[in-house]
């Protein structure tokens, strides 16, 4: 869960964010771009996420600054009792069923509306226009490529008017829109600004279609008044319909008023693009984090932590007043820089994996609560096999014994031996 827990921080900051700086820049007559960039923002908070974990594995494989080579990274391993559930383990899965909820409310009403529509009898006006003939006194609406309309709405002056309306909810795709933001708001349930944003659509559905219905058939007086005509009809449309006259009219009347805003001013919404990138380094980050300091292993009691090697005053003294001709070529050598050092079957981050896994924690620790670092030397021999494990720390409560145990299986494994001037040599780990 932790890649998932990851995953909607990140993708809620974003929407946060990116609709803030939206209702920022918003006011003005750009529908068609608004429109884009509430999709594009819902596109972004799901995808963004991803390029940042990218950008977090490539970050995490470099090698770590001062490192000395033959110091391996520290398998750090905690205790979670597997009987323990707290809230922070309970809320993925509350979350999850909540987001099947709606995804589910969302679906029962996509089936009912479709069962509706085809309940309807099809039916062409005079002019052609074929249509599904909904009961009298009902508002006409679309829903993708079905058009709706009453028998009123089909006798009435304002009947060309009501039929480009829909075509233009029709052929703009406004219902994948609002089916595509349920589907956000199934996901994103706890972020407001997903709601709010499909209420900011769904206004945006109309002021677009009342300009693109006002500037191909009627007078902007005429359209008016075929929306106070059909204003006070009962809607029998479910919230994922376009309907005829959906969103506040006042609203409506005043921005197909409003004075046009210049073109050069949509350059604004530029300034989402840093938003973006910024989001984005700011999610590597978390996620970089995150995933350097919790990993979890097949065993459910322990969590593994993976530290990047550390050079210690000694092992630094050591490496740097090694004189080469001391070094042993059939012996039992540290390692210096340009050696090849013994590598475990399927690297470092495996042998990490195989010690985390076979740890059994001392009951003596577990019940005092305590912890403590051992540090595990051994020797991996010409011949690529590991012996001559020891500990150079005190006993503290059964953990040194603990880790030279686990630490001594790795003798039934097979390494790769290290080199030293191109001959294999037994070498220090």
């Amino acid at each position: 869960m932790n890649g998932f827990l990851l995953w909607l921080v990140e993708a809620n900051a974003f929407w946060l964010t990116g609709y803030i700086v939206y209702c920022l820049l918003a006011g003005d007559t750009f529908f068609r771009l608004r429109r884009a960039v509430l999709l594009g923002l819902s596109v972004a908070a799901l995808l963004l996420p991803l390029f940042s974990g990218w950008s977090c594995a490539t970050m995490a494989g470099e090698a770590p600054l001062f490192a000395v080579p033959h110091w391996l990274p520290t398998v750090v391993v905690g205790v979670r009792r597997a009987d323990a559930m707290g809230w922070t383990h309970v809320l993925p899965y509350v979350y999850v069923a909540v987001s099947a909820l709606l995804l589910l409310r969302t679906v029962v009403q996509l089936v009912i509306t479709l069962r509706f529509i085809r309940r309807q009898p099809v039916c062409e006006a005079p002019d052609g226009t074929l249509y599904r003939l909904l009961p009298p006194g009902t508002s006409p609406f679309s829903f993708f490529c079905w058009l709706l309309l009453s028998q009123e709405s089909v006798v009435s002056p304002h009947f060309a008017v009501i039929v480009c309306h829909e075509r233009v909810h029709m052929r703009r795709g406004h219902s994948f829109d609002i089916l595509w933001m349920r589907l956000q708001q199934a996901l994103l349930w706890m972020n407001p600004c997903v709601w709010l944003a499909l209420c900011e659509l769904r206004r945006i559905h109309d002021y677009e279609t009342d300009c693109e219905v006002t500037r191909l058939t009627a007078s902007r007086q005429d359209y008016q008044m075929a929306l106070l005509t059909t204003q006070t009809r009962h809607s029998v449309a479910t919230n994922l319909c376009n309907n005829f006259n959906v969103s506040p009219l006042k609203e409506r009347i005043l921005m197909m008023n409003k004075t046009r805003t210049r073109r050069s001013a949509a350059l604004k919404y530029a300034l989402l693009i840093p938003v973006a990138a910024l989001t984005l380094m700011c999610g590597g980050t978390l996620r970089a984090a995150a995933t350097g300091t919790l990993s979890s292993v097949t065993r459910p009691q322990v969590v593994v932590k993976k530290t990047p090697a550390k050079a210690t005053p000694s092992t630094v003294r050591r490496v740097a007043y090694k004189s080469p001709k001391k070094a042993k070529a059939n012996g039992t050598v540290v390692p210096r820089k340009g050696d090849v050092l013994p590598q475990y079957p399927g690297g470092d981050v495996a042998m990490q994996r195989f010690i985390a896994e076979n740890v059994h924690y001392p009951i003596a620790a577990l019940d005092a609560g305590v912890g403590g670092k051992v540090t595990v030397f051994f020797t991996v021999t010409a011949e690529g096999k590991a012996c001559n494990f020891k500990t150079g720390s005190l006993s503290n409560y059964g953990l040194n014994e603990e880790a030279l145990r686990v630490v001594s299986l790795l003798k039934d494994k097979k390494f790769t031996p290290g080199r030293q001037n191109g001959k294999p040599v037994d070498m220090q780990m």
